[in-house]
């Protein structure tokens, strides 16, 4: 593309390339976070890659400064949607920025947006998750757990610091609520 009118001494300038030997390596479709009792969980799809090498998981505490806490090789060559994951099990205290920064093979970088995770470590926590016979929580709730369809299974009818899971409870995925609108998936694997 280049410029149809003058813009200043420096014009016309052109951008882009009439080369096909130099597109994206990644076509990123979404980045996104949720926080899972005391971690928080980083998701994203990529559309396409091509020469894509990895990703570097990058937060900061003010949103201007970023560190890499971890990074995921990526597919490299690729023209169907790809899923990728990671967990910060040791999120920042309060509100924390997240980033991207995805590296083609030859080095080539590109960053994300940039999200923000708001940490509440006063926030009920409970584990251990995956569990088998007890869930421990760090604050008293009343609570209850249902199937993932909505079915409920259990229920207390006082705050509870500890729940003992019934033996005839089948290892799956199950929603915990609790008094205070909270709302949980646990993992019982038996």
């Amino acid at each position: 593309v280049t410029s149809a009118i003058a813009v200043s001494s420096f014009s016309p300038f052109a951008l882009g390339s009439t080369e096909l030997s130099n597109p994206l390596p990644i076509t990123l479709l979404d980045f996104n976070a949720i926080v899972d009792t005391s971690q928080v969980v980083l998701h994203w799809r990529t559309a396409s890659e091509i020469n894509s090498s990895y990703f570097a998981v990058q937060r900061s505490a003010m949103g201007d400064e970023f560190e890499t806490i971890g990074q995921l090789t990526a597919t490299q060559f690729s023209q169907s949607v790809v899923h990728y994951t990671y967990v910060d099990e040791r999120p920042l205290a309060g509100k924390s920025y997240y980033r991207l920064k995805m590296f083609d093979l030859d080095d080539t970088t590109e960053f994300s947006k940039i999200i923000i995770v708001n940490f509440d470590e006063k926030l009920l926590q409970f584990y251990p998750n995956p569990t088998t016979d007890f869930l421990h929580l760090t604050q008293p709730r009343r609570i209850k757990l249902s199937t993932s369809m909505g079915i409920p299974v259990l229920q207390s009818m006082q705050r509870v610091t500890e729940l003992a899971l019934p033996s005839d409870l089948a290892a799956s995925i199950y929603l915990l609520q609790t008094d205070q609108g909270e709302m949980f998936r646990i993992i019982i694997a038996r």
